[in-house]
């Protein structure tokens, strides 16, 4: 079962899985930096990522392998890559405050 994860992630990191990229070089610009992302985590704009990533995980019983903070459409979201118990990757967008 490892090894089959580690091919898994070997796969994305190659970007084979991953599928065609939903977000736009223009999108891409809009991800905060790792001081930009503490200061809204402090601030209370923004959950924790391994607090989004749980909550994800949970809800679409898969796994959390990838994510970034961004901002969208004039809100915080979490753009994260979660691959299922089927080995099915999936783009998901997550509101960062509601980190649901």
């Amino acid at each position: 079962m490892r090894s089959y994860i580690v091919i898994i992630l070997s796969l994305m990191i190659a970007g084979i899985l991953s599928g065609p990229s939903y977000i736009t070089p223009a999108h891409a610009k809009a991800c905060l930096g790792p001081a930009q992302q503490q200061k809204v985590i402090r601030s209370g704009k923004a959950k924790r990522f391994g607090i989004v990533a749980r909550n994800v995980s949970k809800r679409l019983k898969g796994t959390v392998v990838n994510g970034k903070l961004c901002k969208h459409s004039g809100r915080l979201v979490y753009i994260l890559t979660v691959i299922n118990k089927k080995g099915q990757a999936r783009r998901v967008v997550v509101d960062a405050r509601r980190g649901r």
